[in-house]
């Protein structure tokens, strides 16, 4: 994973910890910090992991039409 993936990751799992925390689905640490549990960031790295692998996995459709080029001179 790319920097960018770790990142949107993070911000992933914090997101659902937040809504939990609105939601009252969690509780706030005894001092008060809100940072989302590990298995949070752990399971968004695995739900980001198979995002990837499936877009990997995914052929290009060679139906498609071939682009025009961009200058026809004939």
């Amino acid at each position: 994973m790319s920097g960018r993936d770790i990142r949107d990751v993070c911000q992933q799992a914090e997101r659902r910890w937040a809504s939990k925390i609105i939601r009252g689905q969690a509780h706030k640490d005894v001092e008060g910090s809100s940072l989302p549990p590990l298995q949070e960031y752990i399971d968004s790295a695995m739900e980001r992991h198979q995002v990837l692998l499936a877009s990997a996995t995914q052929k290009p459709d060679n139906n498609s039409s071939p682009k025009k080029p961009q200058y026809d001179f004939l």
